[in-house]
């Protein structure tokens, strides 16, 4: 089959466009389709390709407005096929690292209220200049 009919329903179909991808611990990057719906939310986003029949994840680093297809290429485009949505993931991240946040200051201040106490007339030495007497 010439490199010509290889491609041809990537020249035909009109429903997705191409992005660039580059796999970990790589800098050269390849080139794969997206269904055109996802194109908006693929930018600069993690997806999941096949390789030799595994799945590995890749970084999308360009999407193209339209299809980049060198018809000469001597293999055909694969497709995406998923793209990684982190929204939940990122969420409870987020969530827990503000609840430490939270944790370290209340044990903070209750280390400084306990150690205060300690000291009898030390917290004349800390308090704001306008709520001393």
């Amino acid at each position: 089959m010439s490199s010509f009919h290889r491609h041809a329903f990537s020249l035909l179909d009109e429903s997705f466009t191409t992005v660039e991808v580059v796999f970990p611990e790589s800098t050269k990057s390849y080139t794969y389709k997206i269904p055109k719906e996802w194109a908006e939310q693929a930018a600069f986003s993690s997806a999941i390709v096949e390789v030799n029949d595994t799945l590995k994840i890749v970084k999308i680093v360009a999407v193209h407005s339209v299809p980049q297809i060198d018809v000469n290429l001597p293999t055909k485009y694969r497709w995406i096929v998923q793209l990684i949505d982190r929204t939940a993931y990122d969420a409870f991240v987020r969530r827990e690292a503000e609840f430490e946040e939270f944790a370290r200051e209340s044990l903070r201040q209750e280390q400084r209220r306990k150690f205060l106490e300690s000291i009898p007339g030390a917290e004349q030495f800390f308090l704001p200049k306008e709520t001393q007497a």
